[in-house]
């Protein structure tokens, strides 16, 4: 669970602090404390546009001491500290530096969400250090507590402004959180991003571009010039592109857990903010709902407002050399139905989560506008009646398990559902148990076929799997005469003691063509 402005109210050096304005921000997430007593408002600003010292997701603590009487001064600090990602602000001393917290900042931080949070009132044995100690150790004991890095990253970067949402935020987050300098680089070496910790490091970048050509593999070598410093090296692989994450810290080995989660919060951050566009939430969306990872759906959906709740949906679509202008196009019909739409390429194939189509006849009619944006050939499966993201899990492993032995049965179909992957399953386990369970299935066909010619049972196949049951249909895909087609049935029927096709007596019957199929 990640240390919120809130959750320092519960410190004891906090305990006789109150929330004076900001109320609103008090679920941001605190990443580290610092202490600012300039009100160089236009010092901050200046750090603020640079992005340089100040990494966001700071509680700041403050005696307003060199500007206790320039309201002016305390707005223009308080909008700017707000604006570079700063969470709140702890103020010591009121009654006697600063007398009041003036109405024009209380309205301001209220307007911005920022927690202004004042300390008793006229006590000067206050120390910034209690507070300190006890805000550094609580964000200690979090890190320690279980929950993902990556989940405590995305959190905090969600709180920000989206100017705050980039991949250089990112960096200092991670360094933030593992209290180790950061520098990602291009495959050649070239630094983009660096993150020192501490920050008089500025400029190590220098230093680590000289292992660009350094074998390295898991384990970490020497970083010259520092005690006890070791460097790490990993891939970032972001749509075919290849980047170099680098890590130093000094003393204690750096777990293997924490570096994973460093690369995955670097590559999200590229794919989100690594060009203007922004490609590439939708993706990391899909992958957390179907890799099981709720706190990262919850936290890019939240950053991103789409209400993953609502998804009822699923729509799979497979084959051909599926791209951007598909998902665009997909995208685009669905909005046309569904308030809540979800696309993107995932794993060579385009998944759509939308909310509920209520209408058959809606389904049908965007059924019949995807087959004509996308490329001929794209088979569709979909899936609806979700209750949660579990349930869509569990689609889609359905449908993983079963894609390839449902086009064996249902060869001439471009569209599926729940159903058919469902029969395809146990048509397909069946197979996978050996001859003596799949003799006691087709024993049913050999009743049907055991004197004449062999157009009976591909007949009862075609009719039972391909057409529905229409006579008409089946006589077309045989290309003989209607006629034919019912005398066959009719024959097969009187063999079996029922009609063919007549349920639950023929369920059976459908499972044996399905096994057919399958072994043919």
């Amino acid at each position: 669970m990640s240390v919120t402005v809130k959750s320092l109210l519960k410190l004891p050096s906090l305990a006789n602090a109150r929330v004076v304005a900001g109320a609103g921000g008090l679920d941001k997430i605190v990443s580290t404390v610092s202490v600012l007593e300039t009100m160089d408002y236009q010092l901050v600003d200046e750090q603020a546009l640079g992005n340089k010292a100040f990494t966001g997701g700071e509680i700041v603590i403050t005696g307003f001491v060199n500007g206790a009487e320039d309201v002016e001064a305390q707005f223009n600090l308080i909008k700017n500290l707000s604006a570079i990602g700063e969470v709140g602000l702890i103020v010591y001393y009121v009654g006697i530096f600063v007398k009041k917290i003036d109405p024009e900042i209380i309205k301001l931080a209220d307007d911005l969400d920022f927690p202004i949070i004042s300390m008793p009132e006229n006590q000067i044995n206050l120390r910034y250090g209690e507070a300190i100690n006890d805000i550094m150790g609580l964000i200690v004991r979090d890190q320690f507590s279980g929950e993902p890095m990556i989940v405590n990253l995305l959190e905090s970067i969600s709180k920000l402004s989206p100017r705050q949402q980039t991949v250089d935020t990112m960096m200092r987050l991670i360094s933030n959180r593992l209290r180790a300098s950061v520098v990602l680089t291009t495959e050649s070496g070239r630094t983009l991003y660096e993150a020192a910790w501490p920050s008089e490091l500025a400029g190590i970048h220098q230093q680590v571009e000289k292992f660009a050509e350094v074998e390295m593999g898991a384990e970490p070598l020497d970083f010259p010039g520092m005690d006890d410093a070791s460097i790490y090296r990993r891939e970032v692989h972001v749509s075919g592109t290849n980047y170099k994450l680098y890590i130093v810290n000094v003393g204690q080995e750096m777990s293997q857990i924490n570096l994973q989660q460093a690369v995955e919060g670097v590559r999200i951050a590229i794919k989100l903010w690594g060009s203007s566009e922004g490609i590439g939430i939708a993706s990391e969306i899909i992958d957390a709902i179907l890799t099981d990872q709720p706190l990262k759906m919850r936290s890019l959906s939240s950053m991103f407002e789409l209400d993953i709740a609502s998804v009822d949906s699923m729509w799979i679509f497979t084959g051909c050399d599926l791209g951007p202008e598909d998902v665009r196009n997909v995208a685009a019909e669905a909005n046309k139905f569904c308030s809540t739409v979800c696309t993107d390429v995932y794993k060579e194939r385009i998944i759509l989560f939308t909310d509920t189509i209520r209408k058959k006849a809606d389904v049908d009619a965007l059924r019949t506008n995807l087959s004509a944006v996308l490329p001929h050939g794209v088979k569709m499966c979909y899936y609806t009646g979700f209750r949660n993201t579990r349930d869509v899990r569990r689609a889609y492993l359905l449908n993983g398990e079963n894609y390839d032995s449902a086009l064996k049965i249902l060869p001439g179909r471009d569209f599926f559902m729940r159903g058919d992957m469902e029969f395809a399953g146990k048509c397909r386990e069946i197979v996978e148990k050996g001859n003596e369970s799949v003799e006691g299935y087709l024993r049913v066909l050999r009743v049907i076929d055991e004197t004449d010619s062999n157009d009976l049972i591909p007949t009862l196949c075609i009719y039972l799997l391909d057409t529905d049951r229409n006579v008409q249909k089946t006589a077309d895909k045989l290309f003989v005469h209607k006629n034919t087609v019912k005398y066959r049935i009719n024959t097969i029927s009187d063999r079996l003691g029922f009609h063919a096709g007549s349920m639950p007596e023929s369920m059976n019957l459908y499972i044996a063509c399905g096994i057919r199929r399958l072994l043919l």
